[in-house]
């Protein structure tokens, strides 16, 4: 949030020197579990949820110099003590059969840096996985 802030002020002071089609954003990284709520993670689901909330007030707030975005990726990357294979198999539990990749998210990324018309929403990059209820975080439900 600071770090937006700084930009944004950054932004408002010098946008008429740097001209061009451009309009920097922020992106907010987030996690899919925000659109399926568990207890687990506690404190982390917290924090997100505080972030998510960001992505449209400070939208709001920051337009016409700076745009939010929130990017949301499933199960990238092996979670505490998870396994390799809970893992895979959790990176399966998707309606695509897969979740995301480093790269999905990297380049989900590019692209909303680039998307001058895209600002106070958030992209799901997750393989559909936000789509599914699920009661714990799909870390307890493989091994």
């Amino acid at each position: 949030i600071l770090l937006s802030q700084l930009m944004f002020e950054y932004q408002k002071n010098n946008s008429n020197k740097t001209g061009g089609d451009h309009l920097p954003s922020v992106i907010q990284l987030l996690d899919q579990k925000l659109i399926n709520l568990n207890p687990d993670y506690l404190s982390y689901t917290l924090s997100k949820a505080a972030l998510a909330t960001s992505v449209e007030v400070l939208a709001l707030d920051f337009a016409p110099h700076l745009r939010v975005v929130g990017l949301a990726p499933g199960i990238s990357l092996p979670s505490g003590d998870q396994t390799i294979d809970g893992f895979t198999k959790a990176h399966q539990m998707t309606p695509l059969g897969k979740s995301s990749t480093p790269s999905d998210v990297a380049t989900a990324a590019v692209f909303l840096a680039q998307a001058n018309a895209i600002t106070g929403t958030t992209l799901y990059v997750d393989g559909g996985q936000h789509l599914l209820p699920s009661s714990r975080d799909v870390m307890f439900k493989t091994n």
